[in-house]
């Protein structure tokens, strides 16, 4: 992982994560909780409805440390908002961001919307040399992946006998289609089913919501697990994989607590 890239919290704002991406550094809000407060609408707004989105992005300069950055500046135009995301205003500007050391980032902000200076503090991996030391470097998996590429006869049979439940499962699927796919738009569908069914014949029907969700965890789980591998063996990052898996968690704890409600 690059010393850009992780989980930070950024002062006056929230926890945000940083991903290279081609020739930037990508900067995503995950945890937004600072409100801010509005002259015009005399009151403070969330910022909540922003995550997960892109919040940034960072880029190299001909000096050692010190980065280009282009910042989103957001505020709301609807009297009534209660969140920014809600009839919202877009706009970007620039700023410079300095490595102060693995572990803290300084950014100056040109804008005049923007607080002049905000440190980002590191949250994981909280000692990312360390953390780069002991990532286990498959120095196969290329040859695997090249194998896997120009597949023979058996193992193109094998894999053409497989439907795509089975190879999400397995975790063959690639990390988008399991997340997106089955984790957040299948356990949606199959809530919003069981939701009704349950309202209208008892709550029973809850019970096929946490199967489909263990069993949508346990693929994307493996997918995670798979993407990571091939992250690891390419020296890329492995953000997104861990983060997939975090998700993956909080559904189970979800549903564990409304099976408990339940009974």
């Amino acid at each position: 992982m690059h010393v850009l890239e992780g989980i930070w919290q950024e002062e006056e704002w929230g926890v945000i994560a940083i991903v290279k991406e081609g020739n930037k550094f990508q900067k995503y809000a995950m945890d937004i909780t600072h409100e801010s407060y509005e002259k015009t609408l005399k009151k403070y707004i969330s910022n909540e409805k922003l995550n997960g989105t892109k919040d940034g992005a960072f880029f190299k300069t001909s000096q050692k440390n010190i980065y280009k950055v282009i910042i989103r500046i957001c505020w709301p135009v609807n009297p009534g908002a209660e969140s920014l995301g809600e009839s919202t205003v877009f706009m970007t500007g620039e700023a410079t961001l300095k490595i102060i050391n693995e572990n803290k980032l300084s950014e100056k902000n040109k804008s005049k919307y923007m607080k002049k200076s905000r440190i980002y503090t590191r949250i994981w991996p909280k000692r990312i040399k360390e953390h780069n030391k002991e990532i286990p470097i498959n120095k196969s998996s290329n040859e695997s992946e090249k194998r896997d590429e120009n597949l023979g006869p058996t193992t193109s049979n094998q894999s053409t006998n497989k439907n795509d439940f089975e190879k999400f499962f397995d975790g063959q699927l690639d990390l988008a289609t399991s997340f997106w796919g089955f984790l957040i738009v299948g356990t949606f569908v199959v809530g919003f089913v069981c939701g009704w069914l349950s309202a209208a014949y008892g709550k029973g029907w809850i019970i096929p919501l946490a199967i489909y969700t263990f069993f949508a965890v346990g693929g994307t789980w493996a997918s995670a697990e798979n993407y990571k591998k091939k992250q690891l063996s390419k020296q890329q990052s492995v953000l997104w994989g861990i983060l997939a898996q975090i998700v993956c968690v909080l559904n189970v704890i979800s549903v564990i607590s409304m099976l408990v409600d339940m009974f």
